[in-house]
């Protein structure tokens, strides 16, 4: 909201904290790893998972990073807007192919990546329309994701569009379906058709099939260079202790504290999911399924204050939910105190697995209402 000239933020209920000292961090853990002959390109569609784009952006720039992927082109022009010298790819390619697309990518010196035979062709004609102007393009090769991508069978055709067409091709990539499963045999099934793949594609052309799963799990996929989100935001991209810095914290103001013992109806939340037997002192915090904090953690996730463990009891509403806080000692916890829903005590992977869900989801839900505060 805009008022006076100023740009102001009314929900002041909860808040998400990002640790730009931690995304620092990480990209240095994460180029240590890959090493020298190793680029990493960051992934920053969705918003960066609903963080913020255009604080992170400008810290990874500082850090020397060249390379970004987006998901649409809207997000591509957006990233331009903040980093001015950089690679930017678009990963859903030519969403419509009309001339306006290509003047975009043109003028804002974006990369498509190309998904299949019918793209790249749609792609040469809309370039034949500007004297045959060579933007570079990337080429995603589908190698047993069976998703978005270029089906291997086509690739003969597409290198032959390439010679034909003389086509600036800046990079060949891939995606792995199973990188979080170190020994998962589908992983290798993988690199062995994307190597087969490189071997007929311009000598030129960069190649990338590693993320940040990849990363940590797998030897020998790193290429050209590795595309990176989450482990740069500090989700642990193995399945033993996290590597790397915890980037987001996330805490709610408490509403209301009330003792339910004289209460008649000794019940919380919709549904009645919740029965309190004798007494019970309850939190109400301002903070709700509407601000992205999954709802199937009713009854079963927690808060903290002061390293105390407070359960959350009774189901999750849209903007509330209520934490049992019979752990503190009498008035330990005040009407206005922020508890702690995922930080330092409560790691975004634990709320993940909770939830029954991954932590790029909790990310990305989190970023829409609530306010963002950043530090370092």
């Amino acid at each position: 909201l805009e008022m006076f000239g100023k740009r102001i933020n009314l929900n002041d209920l909860g808040k998400i904290t990002i640790n730009l000292n931690a995304i620092k961090n990480n990209y240095r853990i994460i180029k240590k790893r890959i090493g020298k002959n190793c680029k990493i390109a960051s992934v920053l569609k969705a918003n960066a998972y609903g963080l913020g784009v255009r604080k992170i952006a400008k810290v990874l720039d500082e850090l020397g990073c060249e390379i970004y992927f987006v998901a649409t082109l809207s997000e591509g022009i957006e990233l331009r807007r903040i980093s001015k010298k950089s690679k930017i790819l678009v990963l859903n390619g030519l969403s419509s192919f009309n001339a306006d697309t290509y003047k975009y990518f043109k003028s804002e010196s974006l990369i498509p990546v190309i998904n299949s035979l019918n793209e790249l062709k749609s792609w040469i004609k809309l370039e034949s329309n500007f004297n045959n102007y060579r933007i570079p393009i990337a080429l995603h090769f589908d190698t047993g994701m069976n998703r978005l991508g270029i089906p291997e069978f086509e690739s003969k055709k597409i290198v032959k569009k390439i010679n034909e067409e003389n086509l600036n091709v800046y990079c060949m990539m891939s995606h792995l379906s199973s990188a979080d499963e170190k020994d998962k045999k589908i992983n290798y099934l993988q690199k062995k058709l994307f190597d087969n793949l490189a071997h007929i594609m311009p000598t030129s052309c960069l190649l990338s099939i590693g993320n940040s799963n990849a990363i940590f799990n797998l030897v020998g996929f790193n290429y050209s260079f590795v595309r990176s989100g989450g482990a740069l935001l500090g989700i642990n991209p193995t399945s033993e202790m996290n590597p790397l810095k915890n980037v987001v914290s996330l805490h709610a103001k408490v509403l209301q504290i009330r003792n339910l013992k004289k209460e008649k109806n000794k019940v919380i939340g919709y549904n009645s999911s919740y029965r309190v037997k004798d007494e019970l002192k309850i939190a109400v915090l301002g903070i709700g399924y509407a601000d992205g904090y999954p709802r199937n953690l009713s009854n079963v996730g927690h808060a903290t204050f002061r390293k105390k463990k407070l359960p959350i009891v009774g189901r999750i509403s849209m903007d509330y939910l209520t934490i049992d806080i019979s752990e503190l000692s009498n008035r330990e916890l005040k009407v206005g105190n922020w508890v702690e829903l995922i930080g330092d005590n409560i790691s975004i992977q634990k709320v993940a697995n909770d939830s029954e869900t991954i932590e790029y989801e909790i990310l990305n839900n989190l970023g829409n209402r609530l306010q963002k505060h950043y530090i370092g």
